[in-house]
């Protein structure tokens, strides 16, 4: 084993003799696509003591959208405190390792080696879980490639911010406080008959049978139907307070998480598949039932368990005794296998979200899977993708199996040892006959009721897998706004790049480098360059999509961190190469959904666009439905309806990035014209010769990152 400098180490004395006293590594799952570097540095420091949530350390670490390669995570971890030895080893010397320890895995990859066996190892991938695999999978996977990180001396303990506050998603909900008021007190009136009907049973039992007191038998067949239908009626009227409870908390949290969705970076969003986020609203229906439906019924059935756990005692000390240790070992043999169930649940969360990733992109991409011949290649990787999810959740069904087939055991062992106890205590005259049929009774509900407290025990360890999935959308930084935004109503806009210094990860080259430039108001400028020099970066650093590194950009002389990112958008009509059109109408596509829109406007911004025509030939005219994201329009008429709803805005300037690539020069022309007749600064991002032609002054982005400007096209 070397170090990846070639030169020889060895462990430290005592490094491997400790390494397995030490407890079982916390699992970090990687939120976003390429960070599972990250997340294997999160499980290493988190087992030394410095405890960070991965949002913490992402903060720390800086941006990494195409991952982290051995030299940034051993910076990262140096930087931390840690010591860093990348080392190169074959699979047979991984137990020389001191452990928990990285390793690169499939090329593409960062695992964390957990355990050395005779025959497995245990890996902790931030992508699946917690894996035992086999040596020979092992050397497929493994590259040769390994980091050891071990604490060094400045390495502090720390303590990771709390996580997910549910009270601070679901805000405030009207109503919310009575609601469980009165559902608490539908559920104790309920509870209290459920401990009034054995009496019922032992006095029919005991005085009515065996004194023969035939005058109380209609009395007591009366009190117990009437408290049979105080029970329905109070049930029912339960089970309609969760109902409202469970929609108003459901449509408080969803709305409330997606808002802030929506007021994340465009950062957040390229770094994470479709299916993942949309994966994390499916957990908020799972935490959302557990607090409406379970929470009081959690609560009650520990009340109640130790209510009817005090009657079996009064009944019999002895009977009491065994039907408690009976009930405990249950409860102790489902404790045993919660850790597995939670490593299954999110290993099967994690699973069916890339399913549900393969399946959007799918559709979005059928058109060429068609014309390279990939349907049935597609297909099968589906199918492939489709297998890992049920297998997934397979493991979760057999372990929920496992733990109820163990508990059933127990319980019913726990049933016949009650019997024959009971039985021998009637035989003796200890006990009455009622007396035994109540205490069957009020033990089922005990045990039912540590059942129940308990299986809701295991659905809140599960729910912290849940809660972390929509904590990554609940904790992640929203875009920044000023304190007080500023006015910047002044036509048109002059835009200003002040030394603008800007790149997407600290371990990637600049794209912008000092970069000095100003934009007239009132003209049009074209920004050109080489594919890849920064033009679309420029675009999206001027409406607060991407932020600056250091250096400054003003508009109208207001720095755009005074302004901040809502009110600079507010200055600008933008059409991006992947902006998208909406289900709906073209009006209201144009007016992106605005209430009381005019149509009139809508029509004036769709001839400046040069798309009136087209819309005035369809039959349903502005009426007619765009479909899904602009699916029954060419190219051309969707970048056209793009700039009429950016020109809708009346916008003081208009950033176009590549929005006539599809047009015509005579139709482009004419749009120019338009725009020309128009009190605003055009910013257009173009190959194309027409347009650059049509510009008043040129921007050009060079491969250095720098940037210069001329006022003649000719000039190029």
């Amino acid at each position: 084993m070397q170090v990846a400098n070639s030169t020889a180490v060895s462990p430290k004395p005592g490094d491997l003799l400790r390494q397995w006293m030490k407890r079982p590594v916390k699992i970090f799952y990687q939120s976003e696509a390429n960070e599972c570097g990250l997340a294997c540095l999160a499980m290493i420091l988190d087992h030394h003591g410095h405890r960070l949530s991965l949002e913490q350390l992402r903060a720390f670490a800086g941006s990494y959208p195409q991952g982290m390669s051995v030299s940034d995570i051993s910076d990262v971890a140096e930087r931390k405190g840690l010591v860093a030895r990348p080392l190169r080893a074959e699979p047979d010397e991984l137990d020389q390792l001191v452990l928990p320890a990285v390793l690169h895995w499939n090329m593409d990859h960062f695992v964390v080696l957990e355990k050395v066996k005779a025959r497995k190892v245990v890996i902790l991938d931030p992508s699946q879980g917690r894996v035992e695999i086999s040596w020979a999978a092992l050397g497929r996977h493994f590259t040769g490639v390994a980091i050891e990180l071990l604490k060094g001396p400045d390495l502090k303990k720390a303590q990771a911010r709390s996580s997910l506050r549910l009270r601070s998603l679901i805000g405030p909900i009207s109503g919310l406080r009575p609601a469980l008021v009165n559902l608490g007190l539908l559920s104790v009136a309920l509870e209290l008959m459920a401990l009034a009907s054995p009496q019922g049973f032992q006095i029919v039992i005991d005085r009515v049978l065996a004194d023969g007191d035939r005058a109380l038998l209609p009395v007591v067949i009366v009190g117990l139907s009437l408290l049979a239908l105080l029970q329905l009626l109070l049930g029912w009227l339960r089970s309609w307070a969760i109902v409202w409870l469970s929609s108003q908390i459901n449509i408080g949290w969803s709305s409330g998480v997606f808002a802030r969705l929506l007021r994340l970076p465009t950062q957040y969003f390229q770094s994470r598949s479709l299916g993942d986020i949309t994966s994390r609203f499916t957990s908020l229906n799972t935490i959302q039932q557990a607090i409406s439906t379970q929470l009081v019924a959690g609560i009650l059935d520990g009340v109640m368990a130790l209510a009817t756990g005090a009657m079996l005692f009064v009944y019999s000390p002895l009977l009491g005794a065994f039907t408690s240790l009976t009930a405990l070992a249950y409860v102790g043999v489902r404790a045993i296998y919660v850790k597995r169930l939670q490593h299954a649940t999110v290993s099967s969360l994690t699973e069916d979200a890339r399913r549900q990733s393969m399946l959007l992109e799918s559709i979005r991409g059928a058109q060429t899977l068609k014309l390279f011949g990939k349907t049935g290649w597609q297909s099968s990787r589906f199918a492939n993708r489709s297998a890992a999810a049920i297998a997934a959740s397979i493991a979760v069904q057999r372990t929920s199996l496992s733990y109820a087939s163990w508990g059933g055991v127990l319980l019913s062992v726990g049933r016949l040892g009650a019997l024959a106890i009971g039985a021998s205590l009637v035989m003796e005259g200890r006990f009455t006959a009622g007396m035994l049929i109540a205490y069957a009774s009020y033990s089922e509900q005990f045990i039912s009721r540590l059942s129940a407290l308990s299986e809701y025990a295991i659905q809140l360890a599960l729910l912290g897998s849940h809660a972390e999935r929509v904590a990554d959308i609940a904790l992640a930084p929203v875009e920044k706004e000023p304190a007080a935004p500023l006015s910047a109503r002044v036509q048109p806009v002059e835009v200003e790049l002040r030394n603008v210094c800007f790149r997407y990860a600290d371990n990637q080259p600049w794209v912008l480098n000092n970069a000095s430039a100003i934009i007239p108001a009132g003209q049009m400028t074209a920004i050109t360059g080489a594919s890849g020099t920064g033009k679309s970066t420029i675009a999206k650093l001027l409406v607060g999509l991407l932020t600056v590194n250091s250096g400054e950009i003003l508009l109208n002389g207001i720095p755009l961190s005074h302004l901040g990112p809502t009110q600079a958008r507010r200055m600008f009509g933008c059409v991006m190469q992947d902006d998208a059109l909406f289900h709906g109408s073209l009006a209201e596509n144009i007016a992106l959904f605005q209430e009381g829109a005019q149509q009139q406007q809508i029509e004036h911004s769709a001839q400046a666009a040069c798309i009136h025509d087209d819309i005035s030939r369809m039959p349903m005219g502005y009426r007619t439905s765009v479909g899904d994201m602009g699916s029954t329009l060419s190219g051309g008429q969707r970048q056209r309806i793009m700039l009429a709803r950016a020109l809708y805005q009346q916008p003081q300037a208009l950033l176009l990035d590549e929005a006539t690539s599809h047009l015509d020069a005579e139709t482009e022309q004419s749009i120019n014209a338009h725009l020309r007749q128009m009190s605003l600064t055009v910013i257009q991002i173009a190959h194309r010769f027409e347009t650059i032609d049509a510009a008043d002054c040129l921007l050009r982005v060079h491969p250095d990152g720098s940037v210069s400007r001329r006022a003649k096209a000719a000039a190029y």
